[in-house]
């Protein structure tokens, strides 16, 4: 393995390509550290002044993988104020819209933050920019916005009072997340959805503890600015049931609404080059969206159940076939890999299996579609 110190003292070539290859392993290539690395932020802002955007991504894809796990690592890159390093890459992509790579910067930040002390003093300005991502893009087609929304998810899950402090405090998070749950019927985005109704819901949930007046102003200002079919049932949702109560929601609030279509499946495999066949456990639904579309399911590696979302964009399917008995047939560029399509399950190996055909058994009565949904 490499030492950050001989990765940062490269030349610039040849730092770029062996980040791109210690990137595409989604193994630990780097020894731990052994001081901070103050280099670190300087060799982030030169790739991001010089718009090298594809690097910076591969750069923080191995810090994630090598150092996510350790304490001690992840202590010392937050010395080195790796986070405002970050905050500042990702205002840059966002300034030049690059849309695609923050998608896959976003992506690749967000485990990092399952330390709570990780760029404590930045949190604000995330969410401020992450919340702005999403307001302006909450309708455009891509995974963009449900990355952003689950980078946030997961700053609230490792410390929710100090996020909804944070959230309270700021003068631009609360009016611009107002505005996007009142346009919640105009996302093209199921997970997106989820994950924005179960942030609501849980902000909710501690809110009503609080005896303060602006509190509870504040549970009413977000209950009025969702859609009533939400609000209503949003209230009515147990903690023990809200996975399920929430799927049953917004397939209620999707069928009214047109934008996001749902039909259940029974089973979902790959079918792949080099004779490989994939399939996927735990699948229920297959959720389309404007362009896109998305099947939550978990899939077995080295005998762990890894949760996860396939995903998949309309430009990627070249055809569709179906048997008549329930069979449905996606076939996939040759250019898009498993890993592309499944991005969050730590196997290298996939990125060698292309060729795909994503095979659907569903019900023979269900007719699905590779037609967009409305827009």
């Amino acid at each position: 393995m490499t030492k950050l110190s001989e990765l940062m003292r490269m030349g610039v070539g040849k730092r770029t390509a062996a980040l791109e290859s210690m990137g595409r392993s989604k193994g630990k290539t780097l020894d731990s550290l052994d001081g901070v690395p103050v280099e670190l932020p300087k060799i982030i802002a030169q790739e991001t002044k010089k718009m090298k955007y594809s690097t910076v991504v591969n750069l923080v894809k191995v810090l994630r993988c090598s150092y996510v796990d350790s304490k001690a690592c992840m202590e010392l890159l937050n010395e080195a104020n790796l986070g405002r390093a970050l905050l500042e890459s990702l205002r840059a992509m966002s300034k030049d819209k690059e849309d695609q790579v923050m998608e896959s910067f976003l992506s690749s930040i967000g485990d990092l933050f399952e330390w709570d002390f990780f760029a404590k003093n930045e949190r604000r300005f995330f969410l401020e920019d992450i919340i702005d991502i999403i307001k302006t893009r909450y309708t455009s087609p891509g995974f963009l916005v449900t990355e952003a929304l689950s980078v946030i998810m997961t700053m609230f899950t490792t410390d929710n009072a100090a996020v909804l402090s944070e959230l309270r405090a700021s003068r631009k998070c609360l009016p611009l997340f107002f505005d996007i749950i009142s346009n919640m019927p105009k996302t093209k985005s199921f997970h997106f959805q989820a994950l924005l109704v179960e942030i609501v819901y849980r902000v909710i949930r501690m809110l009503r503890k609080s005896s303060i007046k602006k509190d509870q102003e504040l549970v009413q200002k977000t209950l009025e600015s969702l859609p009533p079919i939400l609000s209503l049932g949003i209230q009515s949702v147990t903690p023990k049931e809200f996975r399920a109560g929430t799927r049953q929601l917004l397939n209620q609030f999707n069928q009214a609404v047109g934008v996001v279509k749902s039909f259940p499946i029974k089973a979902l495999s790959f079918e792949c080059n080099m004779n490989k066949q994939v399939a996927m456990d735990d699948v229920q639904w297959f959720d389309m969206g404007g362009m896109t579309f998305e099947v939550e399911s978990a899939v077995r590696i080295a005998d762990e159940l890894i949760q996860g979302i396939a995903k998949l964009h309309f430009s990627n399917i070249q055809g569709y076939s179906t048997d008549g008995k329930g069979i449905a047939k996606l076939h996939i560029k040759t250019s898009v890999s498993l890993a592309d399509v499944l991005p969050n399950v730590n196997d290298v190996a996939w990125n060698d299996l292309h060729r795909l055909v994503v095979v659907l058994q569903v019900d023979a009565s269900v007719r699905p579609t590779t037609k967009g949904s409305k827009n």
